[in-house]
């Protein structure tokens, strides 16, 4: 799963076959095949994934929320191609590039579960994952500048929506907390403003006959409340 600051490899398969999946998944860092035909198959799917956005409401609001972000900002880039953008020569040279210059030991997390003893998984984890190698890498300051400029909050701005359906999205530009995960300052908002039982924002709404659902969601990459 590619988001937009962060890459998960993840899988499941049974305890007794664990320890050598274990060491398959390691070298996809380690020695990764990088093959014509896989980075093929890749922009395949990458570009049926635009397809679906077309007819996707949620992709509709975000192409519409990065038109009006600031063209200097790294949320203004788009989030994925297509067949137009990626099938072009030297797509798997460019690959190659980034693992080498991005993927590095000291900027990757791994977590483990299994029917194991914790020494026994350790063990594994060393073996099999310490030659990736660690490059000392830095990760950049995404926060500035900043998504949005100045002029382009307090806007109202209208699209024509996927399906016959009227939704009102309000965003909020918040500092970064992403952080402070042992306050998690958003969570408060976010359960404030989304709690749907009694004497809520969403039951006044529907005593009103303004709504019918409500949802809010924080967004650090966009340091946001929708």
């Amino acid at each position: 799963m590619t988001d937009t600051d962060d890459t998960n490899y993840y899988f499941e398969c049974s305890n007794e076959g664990f320890e050598g999946a274990l060491d398959r998944l390691a070298q996809f860092f380690i020695s990764p095949n990088f093959s014509e035909s896989s980075s093929d198959r890749e922009v395949q799917a990458v570009n049926s994934e635009f397809v679906q956005s077309k007819s996707s409401e949620y992709w509709h609001y975000l192409f519409v929320s990065k038109d009006v972000a600031n063209k200097e900002s790294a949320y203004f880039h788009h989030d994925f191609g297509n067949l137009e953008t990626l099938q072009k020569p030297g797509i798997r040279e460019a690959l190659l590039d980034f693992h080498k210059k991005w993927y590095s030991a000291n900027i990757m997390t791994l977590t483990v579960v299994a029917k194991a003893e914790i020494a026994t998984l350790e063990q594994w984890v060393r073996d099999k994952f310490s030659a990736i190698v660690n490059k000392e890498v830095t990760i950049p300051d995404l926060s500035e500048p900043p998504a949005y400029p100045p002029e382009n909050l307090k806007k109202l701005v209208k699209y024509v929506p996927v399906k016959e359906k009227d939704v009102l999205t309000i965003l909020f530009d918040l500092p970064y907390t992403e952080l402070d995960h042992k306050t998690c300052p958003t969570k408060y908002l976010v359960e404030l403003i989304g709690h749907e039982g009694e004497n809520s924002l969403l039951s006044y709404l529907k005593h009103q006959n303004w709504a019918i659902d409500l949802s809010t969601d924080a967004q650090h990459m966009m340091k946001c409340l929708t």
